[in-house]
């Protein structure tokens, strides 16, 4: 736990370049719900294009602008990595999620994105402890609530759209079943520079604070 510009965080993971990854814990806007893709088309499927990503940085401009100095810019994958169905691939991106390997690696530079401030990858939240379609409450993620992760399971049709990898209000691993024109929550990811100083001890009665 890190309590930092009066909001709590979980930490995700040590970047390779010794940030810090971390996670909110609440929803942005008092857990209000957005649509990832309203347009239900390809184009938008990915993060840069999608309607979340303004969305997000909004947030960022209104709540963190005052602690931009204690945020680095981090490279967040965006690109197909585990799709839902094979049927739903494009151009032959993405391979099917029984048989995907987890990499923090992004093959594909068009969807590498520097931010300031993202959301969770597939990638990320696998690595963390999520499992695929399996309830999971204990699951230091799970906060009772859908919330989107930034990519993408695929492409069904122009009528449906496309899925996008969400973590559930059970704190199921799955796509989301209204595929991305669905509304949930956004979970705000950001990488603190890894020269913040802290006190405290990390649990949830006595968090990190980042001075």
């Amino acid at each position: 736990y890190v309590s930092f510009a009066g909001f709590t965080w979980r930490i995700i993971r040590i970047n390779e370049d010794g940030t810090i990854r971390m996670i909110m814990s609440d929803g942005i806007n008092n857990n209000a719900t957005y649509t990832f893709n309203s347009s239900k088309s390809k184009e938008n499927m990915y993060y840069g294009e999608s309607d979340v990503k303004p969305v997000i940085e909004t947030w960022y401009n209104d709540n963190l602008l005052n602690y931009d100095d204690h945020i680095s810019i981090g490279e967040y994958c965006g690109e197909i990595h585990a799709i839902w169905n094979a049927s739903w691939s494009i151009d032959g991106k993405g391979t099917i999620y029984s048989r995907y390997t987890p990499t923090f690696k992004c093959n594909d530079s068009t969807y590498n994105y520097d931010l300031k401030v993202g959301l969770l990858t597939y990638d990320e939240a696998v690595f963390a402890g999520a499992y695929l379609q399996k309830n999971n409450t204990n699951y230091y993620l799970y906060n009772n609530r859908y919330y989107w992760t930034m990519s993408s399971a695929g492409y069904y049709d122009a009528s449906n759209g496309s899925a996008t990898w969400v973590i559930s209000n059970t704190g199921t691993f799955n796509w989301s079943y209204f595929y991305a024109s669905g509304k949930h929550t956004l979970s705000p990811v950001i990488s603190l520079n890894s020269n913040v100083k802290v006190s405290g001890f990390g649990t949830k009665d006595n968090p990190y604070v980042v001075q």
